[in-house]
C-alpha cells in the first residue's frame, strides 16, 4: 500500500467521525449546548490540521507520475478541514450561546437580590417611623397611656406607605430616567357596589389627585358593569391584572382610555388584589391596589413573578394599616 493510499484511508476515517460529530450535534443540539466542552473537539481539529500538513508536505514531493495517485487524497483532506470547521463552529457558538445564558441568569439573580434588599429597606423604614411615634408617646409624662395617646401612637400613615411603594418602583428605572418618570399609585374599596378610590398619589405633583375617571366614567367601575374597567376585572378574577404597554394594548382592543390625554401618562400599569380590607366606618371590603406610569413597557410579564411578590408584601402591610384604620377611626370614635 502506498502512503498517498494510507493518507487518503486517514483522511477517510477522519472525514466520517467529523461528520458524525455534526450529525450528532444535529441532533442532540441542546445537549451538546450544555455538557459539551471544548477540549475533545480542539484535540481532534489539531489531529486533522496535522495529517492535513503532513499530506500537503508530502504532495510536494508527489509531482509528476505521481499527481494522480495522491489527488483524491487532497480532495479528501480539504472536505475532512471543512467538515470540521463546521463542527467547530457549530460547537463554540453553542458554547458561547450557553455562556450568555449564564451571564443572563446571573444579571437576572443580582437584580432580583437588590430588589428584596431594597424592599426590606421600605418596610424597616416604615416599621422604623412607627416604633418613633409609639416611643415618643410612651416617653409622655404619664403613668398610663390615655386612648389618645394610643391612636396618635398608632396613626396609619397609608399615604406614606404608598409613596414608598412608588419611589420603589422608580429606583428601578435606569439612572437619571427616574428624574423624568411618574409614578401614581391608589387603592380603590367597593364602596356600595362602585370601585372607588380612597387614597392615592402622584409621585412627581403632591398637589395632584390622580385616579379621577371613575367620577365621569362611573359605570366602568360599577362591579356589576357590562363593560368593566381594568380595577373591576381585578376584583372579579382575583388576581393581578398587568398590561405592558397600555397604548399598544389599546391599540390591539385590549385595554381602554377613559380620554386622550392619559395616553401621554398611563403607559404601563398593575393592579393588585388585595382582598378584604377595613374602611374608615369599620366595614370590611373588597380592595386593589393600583400602579401605572408614564415609562412605557415598566411592568413586563417577563417579571410577573416577581412584581407580583412584591406587590404581594406591599399588600400585607396595606391591609395592616386600613385595619388600624377601621379600628382606631370607627371603633375608637366614642372611646
Amino acid at each position: 500500500m502506498t502512503l498517498p493510499s494510507i493518507f487518503l484511508m486517514a483522511f477517510i476515517v477522519f472525514a466520517s467521525f467529523g461528520a458524525v460529530c455534526l450529525m450528532g450535534i444535529w441532533v442532540a443540539w441542546k445537549t451538546s449546548a450544555w455538557n459539551l466542552g471544548d477540549l475533545w473537539p480542539k484535540i481532534i481539529t489539531k489531529t486533522i490540521q496535522l495529517i492535513s500538513g503532513l499530506g500537503s508536505l508530502f504532495g510536494t514531493y508527489s509531482v509528476g507520475a505521481n499527481r494522480e495517485e495522491w489527488l483524491p487524497a487532497v480532495i479528501f483532506g480539504i472536505v475532512c478541514i471543512a467538515v470540521w470547521e463546521i463542527v467547530g463552529q457549530l460547537v463554540d457558538n453553542r458554547i458561547k450561546a450557553a455562556d450568555k445564558i449564564d451571564r443572563n441568569a446571573l444579571v437576572r439573580a443580582e437584580f432580583q437580590s437588590k430588589l428584596r434588599t431594597m424592599l426590606l429597606t421600605v418596610f424597616r423604614l416604615t416599621v422604623d417611623a412607627k416604633a418613633r411615634r409609639i416611643r415618643r408617646q410612651l416617653e409622655q409624662p404619664r403613668r398610663r397611656p390615655g386612648i389618645s395617646q394610643v391612636r396618635n401612637a398608632l396613626n396609619p400613615h397609608l399615604g406614606e406607605l404608598l409613596q414608598n411603594l412608588a419611589l420603589f418602583f422608580q429606583k428601578q428605572l435606569a439612572e437619571g430616567a427616574e428624574e423624568n418618570r411618574n409614578f401614581r399609585v391608589g387603592v380603590y374599596l367597593n364602596i356600595d357596589g362602585t370601585m372607588t378610590p380612597v387614597q392615592a398619589l402622584s409621585l412627581n405633583d403632591s398637589s395632584y389627585t390622580p385616579f379621577r375617571s371613575h367620577q365621569n366614567h362611573r359605570s366602568a367601575f360599577r362591579v356589576d358593569t357590562d363593560n368593566p374597567s381594568h380595577i373591576v376585572i381585578c376584583v372579579r378574577r382575583k388576581q393581578m391584572i398587568l398590561v405592558e404597554d397600555c397604548v399598544k394594548a389599546a391599540e390591539e382592543g385590549d385595554f381602554s382610555f377613559f380620554s386622550e390625554d392619559q395616553r401621554s401618562y398611563l403607559r404601563s400599569l398593575v393592579v393588585f388584589y388585595l382582598g378584604e380590607v377595613g374602611r374608615e366606618d369599620g366595614t370590611i371590603v373588597e380592595g386593589v391596589l393600583a400602579v401605572d406610569t408614564e415609562a412605557a413597557e415598566f411592568f413586563q410579564e417577563s417579571d410577573r413573578e416577581s412584581i407580583e411578590y412584591c406587590l404581594r408584601e406591599f399588600a400585607g402591610r396595606l391591609r395592616l394599616e386600613m385595619l388600624l384604620i377601621a379600628l382606631l377611626v370607627a371603633k375608637g370614635a366614642n372611646s
